[in-house]
């Protein structure tokens, strides 16, 4: 199947799938907290992708995170390309080479099939998105790394 591509900013997409979500972590006892360098940021994509890659990190944020801790999504310019970036107070991702196996599940007293982040890496490996993912005892960070829209204006 082929997904074109458009013209998507990605600040406002990401603010409105937060809004989305935003009953659910109130309902899981946390708070979503979205912050940008930049008012508008284009990029060229595909927007049932981008809501995958997008959809996946918040709900899996969501379902981890600690209860009573707020969840950040930071999207900032950096080099050529805008870092999506998804940050959680939980508990130590014990495998972080094999998160993004099919099937393959770090908690399995959560539901889930394990299959949202192997369709994140697969998305990411098509679209050329570098993913970095740092975890610790306290917190753990997805970044995604998208490629700033080549003509896009200074608009901020």
């Amino acid at each position: 199947m082929v997904y074109a591509h458009q013209r998507i900013d990605l600040t406002d997409y990401t603010r409105s799938r937060i809004d989305f979500f935003s009953q659910v972590a109130i309902n899981a006892k946390s708070k979503l907290i979205f912050e940008s360098s930049k008012r508008v940021k284009y990029i060229n994509f595909n927007e049932t992708k981008l809501q995958r890659i997008i959809d996946n990190n918040l709900t899996n944020a969501i379902k981890y995170t600690f209860e009573n801790e707020d969840i950040y999504i930071l999207l900032y310019e950096e080099k050529g390309f805008y870092k999506l970036q998804f940050s959680s107070h939980s508990t130590l991702i014990q495998e972080p080479k094999k998160i993004f196996e099919e099937y393959y599940r770090e908690e399995k007293l959560k539901e889930g099939f394990g299959l949202g982040l192997n369709l994140v890496k697969k998305i990411c490996d098509e679209e050329g998105i570098k993913i970095d993912l740092e975890s610790n005892s306290h917190s753990t960070t997805f970044t995604y790394y998208f490629k700033k829209e080549n003509n896009e204006n200074s608009a901020t």
